[in-house]
């Protein structure tokens, strides 16, 4: 056995050429002798590229005959941290006088060396030969390559590698020819191992050779599986019993029965294929060459590419997609009344629909057989595919639809028209009635859901439908102008006013889920007219809004709750990560990144994707075949910390978020107004707000369950949230799900927004402030406005102190009635209440599969009123109950779900109600150090507000909705202070001090209302 091994690596070939200027560097090593067992192939012993059994066959060296070439070069390499680098390529250095040249694998990435023996070493001695023998053992690793000097070509052996003398490197020099398009050069004959010349006429003959035997060979497998199909269908010689086996298989093709709502804007591009995700000009980009070192790759293989393209090809040549029988459905499951459609083999199909689209050439079948074999499986799936009682079954119907199209596209040329009526048919009368925006079995027409919320603003239609009808458009156009007229008519315009807010308005669970339908839409839409000026779908910035959904990241690497929130629950199926690193997220940064070529974008997706590793093709698709088309891997990765810190999301959103970094220890805070309401997954939560530092502190309480649950139901509620209650009533929103944007609930009115940023980019300051009357009618509110302002505090380098963040909320609540104002605060864990003053300190570990991120974060809230007094309650649960697990589904364990611990309420009583909470944010280290850091009320007729003098910082807030243009204020302490005044009309104002010296001269915007200064503490005077 010691001698087999030796063998192994002992198999080695001198090839030699006279000198020429070519760098060692170059010569080409990596040859594709196999490629081994791809991990997602299920049958491996069938793979063709499986090394065969070696066959012992002694050489203790191969000397060129020094009469036949002047000069000889050798050269060796092996990884840098190999047994063999490590200890003896170091003493051969040494006896042979070698010289090492280091190079990076590009494959690999690590460091190898490549050592010339010189023009005195015309052969490698049998005592080197020896030597290495000793040691290849103790490096299964090593590998040794020999090649000609200009680099035409290379050979290379190793231990887990070796070929015999026969088949194996028949095998290997053919691949040498392939790859390297050898001219004049040395080969080996593989029955002496003798060194030979041949001609490059011989070589190409050779070539022709081959190809044309392969062809043969590929053109019986053709036949069969053509054959197999027409089987498969029912196809038989009689015309009648085909006619009748084919309606029993596939049905008979319906019609959408309704006129089309508009007339589409552009159309699909006639008689042209591919044209569904790909076309001619998307295909010429995957195969731009690029070359690493000796090899030729191209963009669907190289880089970020290389193992998703590695595993369709095993996927597509897999003994499964080889069988007849593939893509046949079994029973299913029992308990869904025979629900049996399998995403994975449509996985397998999609695989071999694109490698044909991809690897097919004129004057080749090479790639003809993977495009039978997709034909095969989806016409097998369509007639064996049971959706039982799924509850979800329209998304796998839709799913089937989706490959079904890409099969129809891809492999239209190969289609027969049995083939493409048997598609159709099976389509629209097996698939599409199971959809929920479908009538019934007898109409077809989808057109039962709306546009803008629901499932009816999911995949259905902008995704599943309208691939189909770009696929069929040829021969069956009403499809495409239908669904094209719907789109046009009842998708374009809300999106186009909705997302000029830059945000989704179905929370982070669906609204992110949603947006990805929006975008392929757009995607295909572009696509399918095949040119390189395409019309546009939307009008609105797909960039602006995937950009919004990145800053709602929280340092913790997990997302801000808004709306229903379902993903941030562990699954235990995928190492207890969060569901959405691939799901909603992930998969919609990655397509918002092929929509917008965004690195910022990118980068999200393959963080979140575990590097361009994790795939899935149920429902919210992103399989290896979609991140070849839409990947270019030359386009870098941006990361977010490039980004602006702060973001406003305008009308109809209302939203600001705002935060001193991108790193662990950032500060963030989220605030919302919220002027449009859109139902459904959107919660009741105008005028709310979320703080993060070191883990979260003001939270987005409660747990979605399902839809129609009570603790959904609490989840969706204003109750969950921080925001302003009146007499403990839910706010009024104005509104059930719209089916259009005019029809959406009013929510409040942004009367306010700012951020002031220091020379650095740093936020000083974040303002948002809204009118909030609209949303109390219900309590009888005459008015209600709400002022939120973020301060940040850096110490003398810049950098953020341990009290980061300041956070004032005023609330200023007008009412017919004496009503009980009350200010919600939702804690992770139970709080401590002492007089005025709220602690919310969050020690849970989050867990992600990045790290375990350690919360120590202390929140410190002080609440006013300008007149009366307040009461602070603490209330464990989901209601406000003694007993938080009154609800087993209420408190999960707090590192899977952050459901909260409870809420607080902080209330007064009145008719004139100003409530002012002065918040900030600190680490439980640095609080035990400094203890509370007091804050100090100041009102007068115009303004109310409150000094923290030990961070040098005051607020004042206007206390009427309407803006105000003069005021006074003082800020309480030692030393500088830096004021805010919220609620200034526009114009340029004198700040000046008690003895009317103007100390700052201030401009405040119409958007803005609010002025800043710094200076000495004290009293001031601001007038225009």
């Amino acid at each position: 056995m010691k001698n087999l091994k030796r063998t192994f690596v002992a198999l080695l070939l001198l090839f030699s050429l006279c000198l020429s200027a070519c760098s060692l560097a170059d010569l080409p090593f990596d040859l594709p002798f196999g490629q081994g067992n791809d991990p997602v192939d299920d049958n491996p012993t069938d793979d063709p590229n499986t090394d065969p059994t070696p066959t012992s066959k002694p050489i203790d060296a191969v000397i060129v005959p020094e009469d036949e070439i002047s000069t000889c070069y050798y050269v060796v390499y092996a990884s840098a941290n190999s047994n063999l680098m490590a200890k003896f390529i170091p003493e051969m250095m040494s006896i042979y006088g070698l010289q090492p040249n280091y190079f990076i694998d590009t494959e690999t990435e690590e460091t190898k060396y490549e050592i010339l023996l010189g023009n005195t070493n015309r052969a490698l001695s049998a005592e080197l030969i020896a030597a290495v023998n000793e040691r290849a053992e103790a490096d299964g690793g090593l590998t040794w390559g020999y090649a000609c000097r200009d680099g035409q070509f290379a050979i290379y052996a190793t231990s887990a590698k070796a070929y015999d003398g026969t088949t194996s490197w028949e095998k290997c020099w053919s691949t040498l020819k392939r790859t390297y398009m050898l001219k004049d050069s040395f080969i080996v004959d593989t029955g002496t191992l003798d060194i030979q010349n041949i001609s490059q006429a011989t070589l190409d003959a050779q070539k022709a050779e081959e190809d044309a035997k392969a062809n043969a060979e590929r053109a019986v497998e053709i036949n069969a599986m053509k054959a197999t199909i027409d089987n498969n269908m029912g196809k038989t010689a009689n015309a009648a019993t085909t006619t009748a086996n084919y309606k029993k298989n596939f049905g008979t093709r319906k019609t959408i029965a309704s006129a089309a709502p508009a007339t589409p804007t552009a159309y699909p591009a006639a008689n042209t294929h591919p044209r569904l995700e790909i076309n001619s000009l998307t295909l010429e980009k995957m195969k731009t060459e690029v070359t690493v070192g000796s090899k030729t790759l191209h963009y669907y293989n190289y880089g970020e590419n290389e193992s998703a393209y590695k595993g369709i090809v095993s996927q597509s040549d897999s003994s499964a997609v080889k069988s007849a029988s593939f893509g046949i459905l079994g029973a299913g499951n029992a308990d869904q009344d025979g629900f049996n459609c399998d995403f994975s083999i449509l996985e397998r199909i999609e695989a071999c629909a694109f490698r044909y689209a991809l690897e097919r050439e004129e004057g080749t079948n090479a790639a003809e057989i993977y495009g039978y074999r997709a034909i095969n499986g989806i016409l097998n799936f369509l007639k064996t595919v049971n959706y039982g009682s799924y509850s979800l079954k329209y998304r796998s119907a839709g799913e089937t639809m989706y490959v079904a199209a890409e099969v129809y596209d891809w492999c239209y040329d190969l289609l027969t028209d049995d083939m493409k009526n048997n598609i159709v048919n099976a389509v629209t009368s097996r698939v599409i009635p199971e959809m929920e925006i479908t009538r019934d079995a007898s109409d077809i027409t989808p057109n039962r859901q709306a546009a803008v919320a629901g499932h009816g603003a999911e995949a259905q239609v902008l995704r599943d439908w309208f691939s189909f009808s770009i696929a069929v458009y040829d021969e069956f156009p009403e499809y495409y102008n239908y669904i094209a007229g719907k789109i046009t008519a009842d998708y374009v315009p809300f999106r186009n006013a909705y997302y000029e807010s830059c945000a989704v308005g179905q929370g982070n669970s669906y609204g992110i889920y949603r947006f990805n339908f929006d975008i392929d839409a757009a995607l295909f839409f572009e696509t399918m007219q095949c040119t390189e000026n395409p019309v546009k779908l939307f009008s609105f910035s797909i960039e602006n809004v995937a950009l919004g959904l990145v800053y709602n990241t929280r340092p913790d690497d997990q997302l801000l709750h808004i709306g229903d929130e379902m993903n941030e629950r562990l699954q235990e199926s995928w190492n207890m990560e969060p569901q959405y690193l691939m799901d909603d997220y992930a998969r919609t940064m990655f397509y918002a990144y092929a929509a917008t070529g965004n690195g910022v974008l990118k980068s999200e997706a393959y963080h979140f994707t575990k590097s361009f590793t994790r795939f899935d093709n149920e429902d919210n698709t992103l399989t290896r075949v979609h991140l070849i088309i839409y990947n270019d891997p030359t386009v870098l990765k941006v990361s977010k910390d490039t980004l602006d810190l702060s973001m406003y999301y305008p009308y109809p959103a209302g939203i600001l978020i705002s935060r001193n970094g991108w790193g662990e220890d950032a500060a963030m805070v989220y605030m919302k107004i919220g002027e449009r309401f859109t139902a459904n997954h959107e919660h009741r939560d105008f005028g709310s707000f979320q703080i993060f530092y070191h883990g979260q502190l003001a939270i987005d309480a409660g747990f979605y369950d399902n839809y129609s649950s009570s603790v959904e139901s609490h989840n969706r509620s204003s109750l969950a949230h921080n925001v302003l209650l009146i007499n403990h009533n839910n706010q009024d929103t104005n509104g059930s799900e719209p089916n259009n944007f005019d029809a959406m609930g009013v929510g409040g009115t942004v009367i306010g927004e700012d951020v002031i940023n220091d020379e650095s980019g740093n936020p000083l300051y974040a303002y948002l402030a809204g009118n909030m009357t609209e949303i109390y009618k219900a309590a009888y509110a005459t008015e209600v406005g709400r002022y939120m302002l973020a301060v940040y505090n850096y110490d003398a380098d810049g950098n953020p102190t341990g009290t980061p963040l300041a956070f004032f909320v005023m609330d200023d609540v007008k009412t017919s009635q004496s009503k009980e104002i009350e200010f919600l605060l939702q804690p992770m864990q139970e709080p401590e209440v002492s007089g005025n003053v709220v602690k919310i300190t969050n020690t849970v570990e989050v867990i992600n599969y990045w790290n375990d991120y350690d919360c120590d974060g202390v929140l410190v809230d002080q609440a006013f009123v300008d007149d009366g007094t307040v009461t602070i309650d603490k209330l464990a649960g989901r209601y406000g109950t003694s007993n938080p697990t009154s609800d087993g589904r209420w408190l999960e364990d707090l590192t899977t779900v952050e459901s909260g611990w409870g809420r607080v309420e902080i209330k007064t009583t009145g008719t004139n109600t100003k409530m002012l909470n002065v918040m900030y944010v600190t680490d439980t280290a640095t609080d035990e150090a400094q203890g509370v850091l007091t804050a100090s009320k100041y009102s007068n007729d115009n303004v109310m507000g409150a000094s923290i003098p030990a961070l040098g910082v005051a607020a004042f807030f206007n206390k009427n909705v309407t803006e105000i243009d003069t005021a006074t204020v003082k800020g309480e302490g030692e030393g500088t202070v830096r004021y805010s005044v919220c609620g200034m009309a526009a114009g340029t104002y004198a700040v000046k001090d008690a003895a009317s010296i103007t100390v700052a001269t201030v401009t405040v915007t119409e958007e803005s209302g609010l002025l800043t200064f710094t200076a000495p503490a004290g009293t001031y005077t601001i007038t225009k």
